[in-house]
């Protein structure tokens, strides 16, 4: 699937805590509900300690990050279903809006026509969208992200692109993509497993392979044995024997085999691999096992492993395949909401009926990550006479900018030191919403906080000189002791 390198230079341990200032409303108390692939759910749990975190450490820059869809939209529709005041559009709205407080071209991948019709060894029929998830697709253009529809399943996708180094990262809920050789994954935490709603676990391919032995044909391996998507694995093999088994080689020649080998050499190699995987299981020669174990030696089946589930694995259907093609990345561009569009979508489908109400829901909603996206545009402009902010479709006045310490868990997120707080107006943004939209007499303006790292990184030079004029204030609050490894992505958080 293309050289196993990093793309983002990061120094962590196998499993790492950031935040990402998404501050997602993904809440699931049983986080099994969004993967029913137990060995690779123990493969995301199994490297998340404590003692392993590190800060990521890399300049903010806008990144392309890609997003398997389906998993996400499942999870709203199952938070609907207990929040009855709430439906899954709506939920997903939130999600959406989120992300636009990150320096991010985001593309969501969902899954295409050729996706494998068997699971758990078993045939099953075509998945059938529900009726808003054609809507969930306008919704997502209409912030400004992008649309791919996969070849066959999003997570082969995700991983062929991220490995193609087509997408700097991947984030999604199904570490399936591990398997299918992504190099960077995002994967958010449970409700009950974080300490702030934007919270992610990050995994490396290299970390892993460099701490735990975990390489892609080990991946491949203890999904086949311990049980994955596609079928059971062998009756009483655990999590721990197929680590074992990977970690004495089996995984890395199986791999090396499908990936070389045609149909009938393969069937040939997997008779001999298949007999000295049950001699290492009854002898334990290696000494990896924790004992000799002849009875799940014997009770390996004589077909295992199936070769077409393993080329599920290993030669998965995506754009690097026959007979399709790669997308255009070119069109992948940062963009900016549409602002118009999502006024109108709201008023259809959310019942904002009302210019009051509208402008309301989007002051408290939008106008950060709004403004968010017009400083992290490479084609803003800042006019040092004018205080205004300009970007092809949109522009804003800076009426000041401050600096303070933040508090909290804001300042465990964003880190110590004293971080930029702009000060904006929206009167711009509601003349956007469309005709007859006019900024109120009031106050039209919102505060925004910025990292100091972010704000350095990713906003116009003459904006940065500006600030450095603005007064400084200050802060009593103690410093934080044990810092707890976590940082904040998007550099931004909403609060005064």
């Amino acid at each position: 699937m293309g050289p196993r390198s990093m793309l983002l230079n990061l120094d962590m341990k196998s499993a790492t805590h950031c935040s990402s200032g998404f501050e997602h409303p993904w809440v699931s108390k049983d986080f099994g509900r969004l993967s029913n692939n137990r060995a690779n759910e123990s493969l995301f749990r199994h490297f998340r300690s404590p003692t392993e975190l590190q800060e990521l450490n890399f300049q903010v820059t806008t990144a392309f990050v890609s997003v398997s869809t389906l998993p996400i939209l499942d999870e709203c529709a199952t938070i609907a279903n207990k929040m009855l005041h709430e439906g899954a559009l709506y939920i997903f709205f939130n999600k959406l809006r989120i992300y636009l407080q990150s320096p991010v071209s985001l593309v969501f991948i969902f899954e295409g026509p050729s996706k494998p019709r068997i699971k758990r060894g078993h045939q099953v029929q075509g998945h059938h969208e529900p009726w808003w998830f054609k809507l969930a697709k306008e919704l997502i253009q209409y912030f400004g992200y992008h649309v791919r529809e996969a070849p066959g399943e999003a997570e082969a996708e995700l991983a062929n692109l991220n490995c193609l180094g087509l997408i700097n990262r991947v984030i999604t809920s199904d570490s399936d993509v591990l398997i299918f050789g992504a190099k960077l994954v995002f994967r958010i935490l449970s409700n009950k497993n974080r300490n702030f709603d934007d919270e992610f676990m990050v995994y490396s391919d290299e970390v892993l392979e460099k701490n735990h032995s975990l390489t892609l044909g080990s991946m491949v391996l203890i999904a086949l044995s311990s049980g994955g998507n596609y079928d059971e694995g062998i009756a009483g093999c655990g999590l721990s024997t197929a680590q074992a088994l990977a970690r004495c080689g089996f995984g890395d020649e199986l791999l090396k085999a499908a990936c070389i080998l045609n149909e009938d050499r393969l069937k040939c190699f997997l008779v001999y691999w298949r007999l000295v995987l049950q001699k290492e299981l009854a002898t334990n020669s290696k000494n990896m096992l924790g004992s000799c174990q002849p009875t799940l030696a014997a009770a390996i089946p004589p077909a295992f492993p199936n070769p077409a589930i393993l080329k599920l694995y290993t030669n998965p259907i995506t754009s690097s395949s026959i007979g399709f093609s790669l997308p255009n990345t070119k069109s992948w561009v940062g963009r900016e909401p549409f602002i118009h569009e999502l006024a109108q979508f709201c008023s259809d489908y959310f019942g904002w009926k009302t210019e009051a109400m509208l402008k309301a829901k989007f002051e408290s909603l939008l106008w950060e990550g709004v403004f968010l996206q017009m400083l992290y545009s490479p084609l803003s402009l800042y006019n040092l006479e004018t205080k205004s902010l300009c970007t092809p479709n949109t522009h804003a006045t800076i009426l000041s900018i401050s600096h303070g310490i933040r508090k909290g868990q804001y300042r465990m997120k964003m880190g110590d030191g004293k971080h930029p707080k702009i000060t904006v107006r929206t009167d711009n943004f509601i003349s956007l919403m469309g005709e007859g939209f006019a900024a109120s007499s009031g106050d039209n303006s919102i505060k925004v906080w910025v990292s100091k790292r972010a704000f350095k990184t990713s906003t116009p030079e003459d904006l940065q000189r500006w600030s450095m004029d603005q007064p400084v204030a200050s802060s009593s609050h103690a410093e934080l002791k044990n810092f707890h490894e976590v940082i904040d992505l998007t550099n931004v958080d909403g609060d005064d």
